[in-house]
């Protein structure tokens, strides 16, 4: 009812709350301004994926990640969604599927995943770390934001820049 309501344009939920809502009558809410439709901390099953198209007209997007960390799989923009697959890797990061022998599987065989994150990806910033090194530096005329924006072009910071 609330999507209805205020017209959202993306909704983005664990699959729990996606199999939730399919025990509700769908069809009879207007979702047409959702544009995307997205979900992650889960693999949603092939089911809901299929159910949830055929009630809404709409896919959804997957995203696998890490609570500190980039998308390392996901149902890019640039790819098309497939019920029961989270998707393709992050072209930013070396993700392979690997064997329990450590050898890289073909496609369709099952495997683990593995994936490198690059050294710049490895370094989190806070506003509160930045607000620090800002002040440690006794001569420089930056603010915080212009901290942020400068030392976070190949990083990831978490946090409010402004803060």
């Amino acid at each position: 009812q609330k999507i209805q309501d205020y017209k959202l344009t993306t909704f983005c939920a664990p699959p729990t709350m996606y199999r939730f809502m399919l025990q509700e009558d769908v069809a009879a809410y207007d979702l047409s301004s959702v544009e995307n439709f997205a979900t992650a901390g889960e693999p949603l099953n092939a089911e809901v994926t299929i159910q949830w198209e055929r009630l809404t007209g709409k896919k959804i997007r997957e995203g696998f990640g890490q609570t500190e960390g980039p998308v390392l799989l996901a149902t890019f923009p640039w790819v098309e969604p497939r019920p029961g697959s989270m998707g393709k890797p992050s072209p930013l990061l070396n993700v392979k599927l690997l064997d329990d022998g450590g050898r890289e599987v073909e496609d369709g065989e099952e495997g683990g995943q593995r994936h490198a994150i690059p050294p710049s990806f490895g370094h989190f910033l806070t506003a509160s770390s930045l607000k620090a090194s800002a002040a440690a530096a006794p001569k420089s005329s930056k603010t915080v934001r212009e901290v942020f924006a400068t030392e976070c072009s190949a990083l990831i910071c978490s946090g409010d820049p402004s803060g």
